[in-house]
């Protein structure tokens, strides 16, 4: 079952939480231009790249962008074990509309009871492979200006050269559920439903995933 909820005010709350705390330096990800600062694990939840070599940033809680869970999961009862595909998506308000922006989906955490060590240690920091509906990696899907989906997985789904690296994270414990918060590094090809493609470089994010289902 896939199930989407609001990040909205936890992203108010990591925002003044990205201008008042210390966050670990990060060499790779100098300013490109004096006074901005450098995205860290500890920045407001966001994602930057290019399209086909043009620019395209989204950041949570600005310019009307709102972010959100997507979990996808299958529960059993102990002792079978049960799946989770971590969902997570930026989307901007139109008027009474939401506009789907960027998804990224992980999978897939395999589990008999959740705990936080094993809900840990599903997010190393390491490469991540693209995978067809994310079952053994990642899948990046992005939306045009005229809405059109375009997914990792779609057409060919090749992905030779492509990279999602996961370059750090923080655990945090709040409110009874768990969630990991993690800094990556991705590029890769996206398609159509008719094959076409586009190229996805030079990317960034911050993700928050969410242990619940």
């Amino acid at each position: 079952m896939k199930r989407n909820y609001p990040a909205n005010l936890l992203f108010v709350v990591l925002f003044v939480v990205a201008f008042t705390g210390c966050s670990k330096d990060d060499d790779n990800d100098s300013p490109t231009n004096p006074g901005t600062p450098a995205v860290t694990v500890d920045s407001p939840t966001q994602t930057s790249f290019k399209v086909n070599n043009v620019a395209t940033s989204y950041v949570s809680a600005v310019s009307n962008v709102e972010s959100y869970y997507s979990n996808s999961s299958s529960i059993s009862t102990p002792p079978n074990t049960s799946e989770i595909v971590f969902g997570y998506g930026f989307q901007k308000v139109v008027g009474s509309n939401y506009v789907s922006l960027f998804d990224v989906e992980l999978g897939t955490y395999e589990f008999v009871t959740s705990d936080s060590a094993s809900f840990v240690n599903f997010f190393p920091e390491q490469s991540v492979a693209y995978s067809n509906a994310a079952a053994n990696g990642v899948r990046i899907i992005y939306y045009d200006e005229n809405g059109v989906q375009w997914a990792s997985d779609y057409g060919s789904a090749a992905q030779t050269g492509s990279t999602f690296v996961i370059q750090d994270t923080k655990f945090r414990y709040s409110g009874g559920d768990k969630y990991m918060k993690v800094k990556a590094s991705f590029s890769c090809n996206v398609y159509d439903g008719s094959g076409s493609f586009k190229t996805i470089t030079d990317g960034v994010a911050v993700f928050d995933f969410w242990s619940e289902y």
